[in-house]
C-alpha cells in the first residue's frame, strides 16, 4: 500500500514538471518568434594599424587590447634613453662652442682695435699693417667658422629633438584596441606593426537580401540589428547605400550601426570584421 502512494506521487510530481517545461517552452517559442530574424549578414570594421615609426626599444605598451581610446591619446612609449643622453651631450657642447664663439670675438675686436690704431699713425709700417690686416681676417674666418659649427650642433639638436617626438605614438581616431602584437622592453624596426585600433564611428554590416523582400527598405530606414556576439545587446542601424547584385538575384545594403544602450554607463561593445549580424523584424 505505501509503495502504490509512493508511485502515485511520483507520477504526480513527474506530470506538473512536464505541464511547467511546457508551458516555459511555449513562452520560448511565441518570444523567439516574435523576433523573426531573416536578413543575415557580416559586421566590417574600419581597422587602422599601428606601425612603428623608429628602429628603437620600446619602453611600455600604454593600451590593453578591449581598451577604448580617443583620438590623440598615447598608444606606445618607446626608450628615450639613448636620445636624451646624446641630446643632453650636443647642448652641452653647443654651450661650449658658444663661450668660445665669445673667446674669438674678443680677440677679433682686439685684432680690428690693433689694426685701426696703426693706420692712425702718421707713418705706420706698411708690412706691419699686412699682417695686422690678416691677423684681423683670420679672426673673421675663425667667427664665421665658429658660428658655422654651431648652426651644425643646433641642427643636429633639433633633429634629435624631432625623433624623441616621434618615440610617443599617438592613437589617429576614436576606437578600441583590438589587437596588440608587441611587448614591452622588446626591441623593433621601421615599419613593424605593434597593434591595431578598430574605429569607433565606422562600424557597418553588409545584407545581401532577395529581390522579392528588398522592396520593404530604402535609403535613410532605421532598422534594428543584433549581432551574434552580442546577444543581449540590440544595435541600430541606418541604411546608406542600396547596391542591386546584377551577377544573382539580390539586393545589397550597407548600414551603419550604432549600440542602443539602456542606461548611460552600459559598457561600448566592440564591433570588429566578419561578426554576424541580423536585421530584426519585430
Amino acid at each position: 500500500m505505501k509503495n502504490k502512494r509512493t508511485i502515485k506521487n511520483f507520477i504526480k510530481f513527474i506530470s506538473i514538471l512536464i505541464v511547467i517545461c511546457s508551458v516555459f517552452f511555449i513562452r520560448f517559442s511565441h518570444l523567439h518568434k516574435s523576433k523573426e530574424l531573416s536578413e543575415c549578414g557580416l559586421v566590417f570594421s574600419k581597422t587602422f594599424f599601428i606601425e612603428s615609426n623608429l628602429k628603437a626599444k620600446i619602453d611600455k605598451i600604454l593600451v590593453k587590447e578591449k581598451d577604448f581610446i580617443k583620438a590623440g591619446d598615447a598608444l606606445v612609449k618607446f626608450d628615450s634613453d639613448v636620445l636624451d643622453a646624446k641630446i643632453d651631450h650636443i647642448e652641452k657642447k653647443i654651450a661650449f662652442e658658444k663661450e668660445k664663439t665669445n673667446y674669438l670675438k674678443f680677440k677679433e675686436e682686439k685684432a680690428l682695435e690693433a689694426y685701426l690704431n696703426l693706420k692712425k699713425e702718421k707713418s705706420p709700417d706698411l708690412n706691419e699693417i699686412e699682417e695686422k690686416l690678416k691677423n684681423l681676417e683670420s679672426m673673421q674666418l675663425n667667427q664665421k667658422i665658429q658660428k658655422s659649427k654651431i648652426d651644425i650642433l643646433i641642427s643636429e639638436e633639433d633633429y634629435l629633438k624631432t625623433l624623441k617626438k616621434h618615440t610617443i605614438i599617438y592613437c589617429p581616431c576614436d576606437g578600441c584596441v583590438n589587437n596588440i602584437v608587441s611587448v614591452d622592453n622588446c626591441y623593433v624596426n621601421v615599419g613593424d606593426r605593434l597593434l591595431s585600433i578598430a574605429a569607433d564611428d565606422q562600424s557597418y554590416a553588409i545584407f545581401k537580401i532577395g529581390k522579392n523582400k528588398s522592396s520593404r527598405y530604402k535609403i535613410n530606414d532605421l532598422v534594428n540589428v543584433s549581432i551574434d556576439n552580442y546577444p543581449m545587446t540590440t544595435f541600430q542601424g541606418k541604411i546608406v547605400d542600396i547596391k542591386d547584385l546584377a551577377c544573382d538575384n539580390f539586393i545589397e545594403y550597407k548600414v551603419f550601426l550604432n549600440q542602443i544602450k539602456k542606461t548611460a554607463d552600459e559598457q561600448k561593445l566592440l564591433l570588429t570584421s566578419n561578426m554576424r549580424a541580423q536585421i530584426i523584424h519585430e
